[in-house]
């Protein structure tokens, strides 16, 4: 633990506590060309907001930034001041968690949020330093196997609802709900391209998304391009793709996870969340032979470590490998000579 001691007006040094000797002296830098001269501690909801609004500035999406309010606003709604941070009330936060990954991902936060209040000097030290959470972070959600994923494709494409049309977006593209939920008709081209194997595909631009790797350009093929095209029919560019029942709004977030439990039923195949979709797409894609990095770049993270642990299924590419190895061991053909006729 490192401190820092700031002089007040009367002439008595305030400590400010770093975890590491790099931080504190960042601190000090920045203080004393006055990028974190204390200008009056603002209450604990200003705090937030002046945090939220940082993260902002660093480009980060909407949706991370609304996750990040829900996830303080329980324990800042608790303080009387900034001051007021306490050990026992960040381990009271997480003790009103259930899982795991919401206690690890919480507590993460909390972590990063009371830095910030210690590094602009509206407090002195981070009681969230040293806390941990028992367990360990789950990796991915339930997928999927390819045939079930071949069978709900079939049973979708004859259901001729709206909801059937973004489940099959989802399965087909790999997509973040929120990703396609927030998409407007301007975000989409349903003119036909053609790829180098000679088969159509429209697109969807995905921007202002969880994060800068996540802001790319999803190929739609048949079946789901020819729904895409139905569903901008009608609609302007200003018009979200699944418009929600209050003008100007797109479709809840519970939407799609109510209806995929329905179709999942209606199928015959396991139930799995929207997002164990995106797992399907990937383990779908490595089983027939894409590249980790195109798969992560189409899922939109920075890497392939992501992809691997969540989402990807360990043995996913062991078809395609045995693909590869008995063709290196197959036999060349011999080319047959030609036979004159006359």
């Amino acid at each position: 633990m490192f401190r820092c001691f700031v002089a007040g007006p009367e002439g008595g040094k305030k400590p400010y506590y770093f975890r590491t000797e790099a931080e504190a002296l960042d601190f000090k830098k920045g203080f004393e060309s006055e990028l974190t001269t204390p200008a009056g501690t603002p209450n604990p909801e200003e705090a937030l907001d002046k945090y939220l609004a940082a993260m902002k500035t660093r480009g980060l999406a909407e949706s991370s930034i609304t996750t990040t309010r829900h996830q303080l606003s329980p324990l800042v709604t608790t303080l009387s001041g900034m001051d007021k941070v306490s050990r026992s009330l960040v381990v009271q936060r997480l003790a009103r968690l259930t899982s795991v990954a919401s206690k690890i991902n919480t507590l993460r936060e909390v972590t990063r949020f009371l830095a910030f209040c210690v590094k602009q000097g509206w407090a002195n030290r981070n009681p969230a330093v040293g806390i941990t959470v028992d367990g360990r972070m789950p990796t991915g959600k339930p997928q999927l196997t390819r045939s079930e994923a071949r069978v709900l494709i079939d049973y979708l494409q004859k259901d001729p609802s709206e909801a059937a049309t973004f489940t099959l977006l989802l399965l087909m593209t790999g997509a973040r709900k929120s990703e396609i939920l927030h998409r407007r008709v301007r975000d989409v081209d349903v003119a036909a391209s053609v790829d180098a194997d000679g088969r159509m595909y429209g697109v969807i631009e995905i921007r202002r998304t969880k994060t800068r790797a996540g802001e790319r350009v999803l190929r739609v093929y048949d079946p789901a391009l020819s729904r895409l095209r139905q569903q901008v029919e009608g609609k302007t560019f200003d018009d979200y793709l699944f418009p929600g029942d209050q003008p100007g709004k797109p479709r809840g977030a519970t939407w799609p996870i109510d209806h995929l439990r329905q179709q999942c039923i209606g199928a015959g195949v396991s139930v799995v969340p929207p997002h164990g979709l995106r797992g399907t797409a990937g383990s779908w894609a490595k089983e027939v032979g894409v590249i980790g990095a195109a798969i992560s770049r189409d899922l939109g993270h920075n890497g392939q470590g992501v992809t691997n642990r969540h989402y990807v299924l360990p043995d996913a590419g062991a078809a395609a490998r045995t693909v590869q190895i008995a063709s290196s061991l197959a036999p060349t053909p011999t080319p047959s000579k030609p036979e004159l006729v006359n």
